[in-house]
Formats: structure tokens, C-alpha cells, sequence
């Protein structure tokens, strides 16, 4: 064999023992990562708003967990559901599983009670406990509106307004309280105006059926013919609300300003204000500085509201808010005559108003 040939068969028999190298580097290595292996949180259930604990990742008997790279996280601990973490060292893809849950019983208050603002100072001195705890669900609406605003405005957490518990004791539970139960359990709802509402006011601790007697329309102050809101949307019941103006517990001004970029919708009601009465009410809320962002207003019907000075409730809207210049719907389902639509404190809200009917959408958050 000549010399030519012996270098030609040599320079590619290294070629060949090169790649059997190279190769069985690859295997071992390859083999060697497949020992790679999350530990300890492969799959983790935690209720809704904690925080997720990153999976323990190991390499043999090394703890890698700070050398794998996060490429997916798709968990949002706000919203209910199933979610993954995908890491990657070196050639390995590990898949964390995150189940997020709310297994929090929620509180709903029996009735309303003028007493409620006893517990604010108690709230209000234990404010860090409030911070650092576990949010769970606060529904309920006219007196309740006290605490459910107070921790919305100045917690950010979420609450109800919605029917107290005696409203659930009717024989046939109604559209609404099976809407709230769905959105407790983290359903989003498309909620839709009354056919009818309960046109005579009857005491709140007198469990009976209620008597949808009367046609419900939802009216836009100015007759535009469409009203189409969205924005982050606070209020409750009126009489509640204005207890707290300039008091240590009030915090609305810091809460508009941080969600001033979403518009801010109130809903207010009220029991038994008079339409002077309600005209003091909004006076004194826009001189705060409360409706600073407003991009729209909803009011439900109010169940008692004498027309003082022969001043109509309509006419009250417009010499309240006239100069704001926002959309204004009133005689929606929200409050003290029922039926009643359940609205999330806090949340961003969709609403519209048509002929007079109405949808109100309020989003995750």
C-alpha cells in the first residue's frame, strides 16, 4: 500500500474513532442528564392569590434549581385553574404543574346592621394581618357596603355586592343568587337586567318569596340611545359610603389614582334617602375629590326616595353630576329592590344599557 493510501486510510479511520467518541460522549452526557429531575414540587396545588413555590430541581445529588432557566410560565394566581412552569438545563425540559384553587369559604353577611362600622377600628389596628392574609370572599350589600368597601379601597381586595343570606331563603332561589353562587366559585357571568322587579318594599328579616310585580327599565339620564361603560369599578350603597368621608378608614382618593388609567365606574343605591338627601350625598362625595376619574355612573333603584322640594330622582342625577359630563344609568338591578345583579368591588366591569335593559360583565382580575 502506498505511502499516500496509509495516510488517506488513516486520516479516516480518526475521522471514524472521532465521531465513536464524540458519539459516546453525547450518550453518557445525555444519560447523565437524564438523571436530571424535579424533587420536590412537580405538581402544586395553592389557593388563589398565594405565592408558587419553584420546583426543587436536582442533577444526581446536585441541587440545580438556580442553574435551570424558566422558559413558560403561564400561572396566574388571581384566576382559578391549571397551569405549567416549563425549566430547561441543558438538554432537559421539566414541566412543573401548578393547579390554582379557592377552597375558601366565603362570608356572607345574614343582613345589613347600621353597627357594622364598630368593626372598623378593630380591622384598621390589625392592618398588617389584613395584608398578609389569605384573601377570601365578603359578600353582602347596604350596611355591609361599610367593611366590603373598606377592604376593597384599601386592601385591593375583591368583594360583593350581592344579596345578604336572607335572600337565600326563598323557596325557589332566582337567577341572581344562582349568578352570585357561580361567581363565587370563580365563574366569569354575562349578567342580564330583570324581566320584573318587586315594585313594594318588604323587610329584609321576613323570609318569603319575592313579588316581581313590575316591569323593570333601565333609563340613561341624558336618553342616549346606547351606554357602553368599562373601567374598574367601586361604590355600594350610598348611605354607607359617606359614613367614611374624611375619616382614617377612607382611602378612596390613593385607590382611584392608582387605577386612574382604567376610568373609574361607581355604582351606588340607597334605602331610604330622599332625592335631597341624595343630592347632599353626591355633593359631598364629588367635593372629595371621589368622582375625579369617573367615566360613568350606575344607580340602582332605590327602594324608598321621597321627592323632596317636588325634585325628582332624575332631576337629582343631573344637578349632581351634570357637570362631570359621563354617561349616567339609573333604575338598574343593583341593591335594595330585588332582583339584584351581583358586582364584584374592584373588578373591571363591562356594562351596557339598551332599551332599556342592561348587561353587566364584571372581568377577572
Amino acid at each position: 500500500m502506498s505511502k499516500k493510501r496509509q495516510k488517506q486510510f488513516g486520516a479516516i479511520s480518526i475521522f471514524f474513532r472521532t465521531l465513536i467518541i464524540a458519539f459516546s460522549i453525547f450518550v453518557a452526557i445525555a444519560t447523565i442528564l437524564g438523571c436530571v429531575k424535579i424533587t420536590q414540587n412537580a405538581e402544586e396545588t395553592i389557593e388563589v392569590g398565594a405565592n408558587v413555590q419553584n420546583a426543587t430541581i436536582k442533577w444526581l445529588f446536585w441541587d440545580v434549581s438556580d442553574k435551570a432557566v424558566i422558559s413558560i410560565n403561564t400561572v396566574d394566581t388571581t384566576k382559578i385553574g391549571d397551569y405549567k412552569i416549563s425549566y430547561i438545563f441543558g438538554i432537559r425540559i421539566l414541566n412543573q404543574t401548578i393547579h390554582v384553587v379557592d377552597t375558601q369559604p366565603p362570608i356572607i353577611t345574614l343582613k345589613g346592621g347600621q353597627f357594622l362600622i364598630e368593626m372598623l377600628p378593630f380591622l384598621n389596628e390589625h392592618k398588617d394581618i389584613l395584608k398578609n392574609s389569605q384573601p377570601k370572599w365578603i359578600q353582602g350589600f347596604s350596611d355591609t357596603t361599610v367593611l366590603s368597601y373598606y377592604l376593597t379601597t384599601n386592601f385591593d381586595i375583591a368583594t360583593i355586592h350581592a344579596d345578604n343570606f336572607m335572600n337565600y331563603g326563598m323557596k325557589k332561589i332566582g337567577v341572581s343568587q344562582l349568578n352570585t353562587i357561580k361567581m363565587l366559585e370563580g365563574a366569569e357571568i354575562n349578567q342580564i337586567s330583570s324581566e320584573k322587579y318587586q315594585s313594594v318594599h318588604q323587610r329584609s328579616d321576613i323570609i318569603g318569596d319575592f313579588n316581581f310585580d313590575k316591569k323593570t327599565e333601565w333609563k340613561n339620564l341624558y336618553n342616549e340611545e346606547k351606554i357602553s361603560l368599562k373601567g374598574r369599578i367601586i361604590g355600594g350603597n350610598l348611605e354607607s359610603i359617606t359614613k367614611l368621608i374624611g375619616t382614617k378608614y377612607d382611602n378612596t382618593i390613593n385607590y382611584i389614582e392608582k387605577y386612574k388609567k382604567d376610568g373609574i365606574i361607581w355604582f351606588l343605591e340607597s334605602f331610604a334617602l330622599n332625592t335631597a338627601d341624595v343630592y347632599s350625598a353626591l355633593w359631598e362625595m364629588k367635593e372629595s375629590g371621589y368622582f375625579k376619574y369617573t367615566s360613568g355612573f350606575i344607580f340602582g333603584k332605590p327602594a324608598i326616595c321621597e321627592n323632596e322640594y317636588n325634585i325628582s330622582y332624575e332631576e337629582t342625577l343631573k344637578d349632581a353630576l351634570g357637570d362631570l359630563h359621563v354617561p349616567v344609568i339609573y333604575n338598574a338591578d343593583i341593591g335594595h329592590v330585588p332582583p339584584q345583579l351581583a358586582i364584584i368591588n374592584g373588578s373591571i366591569a363591562e356594562i351596557i344599557s339598551k332599551d332599556g335593559k342592561g348587561i353587566i360583565t364584571c372581568k377577572k382580575i
